[in-house]
């Protein structure tokens, strides 16, 4: 069984419904995306056994250690979608930081911080915007190939499993953080190809990889 990577339609909409708010001019700011909190540990929506108090103050011990010089804009998850929901984004950290959802901040930072395995972060991809990751693998249930995929995201430093080491690793490197991601190209370029593949004729190709399988 040979395997074709499919175009995603949704990808694409997201690519073509973002563009709009990209800037020439880039923000120095960090945009932290938030996850959903839920009153109940186990989101079995994800087969993710998550710990919302855990995620706060990873969340507290990260905007603590960042350096005061840089702006952080807390992203909220987008919507409430889940019974038990939890809403805190306030008073977390002895760190001053903004509250927006607005693209505009999420499009044009320096840097993007997600706190969990977001749908997003494959959408992000294609914009090519300078994203980590600061999650605990072991709390998700993964294919094969998502725990391949884990593996080189540690490698490349992309992913980190705590809060300071990802805060001492933004405030060392935040100057240079352009010439960091591009050094990151061919592995980005792989996960495209392979997960977060985007085509204007993407009808086209999914016909063509059917007719031909």
């Amino acid at each position: 069984n040979n395997y074709f990577p499919m175009p995603s339609m949704r990808l694409q909409k997201y690519l073509n419904d973002k563009k709009i708010y990209i800037s020439k001019k880039k923000m120095k700011s960090i945009c932290y995306v938030c996850s959903p909190l839920k009153l109940y540990d186990f989101q079995l929506d994800f087969f993710h056994n998550a710990n919302s108090r855990k995620t706060l103050l990873s969340r507290k011990f990260f905007f603590d250690k960042i350096d005061k010089k840089f702006e952080i804009i807390c992203r909220p998850y987008y919507e409430k979608r889940y019974t038990h929901q939890l809403i805190n984004y306030k008073n977390l950290s002895k760190n001053k930081y903004k509250i927006s959802n607005k693209n505009e901040f999420l499009i044009n930072s320096k840097l993007i911080v997600f706190e969990y395995f977001s749908t997003m972060i494959f959408e992000i991809i294609n914009l090519d915007i300078p994203f980590i990751i600061i999650c605990n693998p072991r709390e998700f249930k993964l294919s094969k190939y998502g725990k391949k995929l884990i593996k080189k995201l540690k490698e490349e430093n992309i992913l980190f499993l705590n809060p300071i080491n990802a805060s001492r690793f933004v405030n060392k490197n935040f100057d240079e953080l352009s010439l960091w991601w591009a050094k990151k190209k061919l592995f980005l370029n792989l996960i495209k190809k392979q997960t977060a593949l985007i085509s204007d004729n993407y009808l086209e190709e999914w016909n063509s990889n059917i007719l031909n399988s």
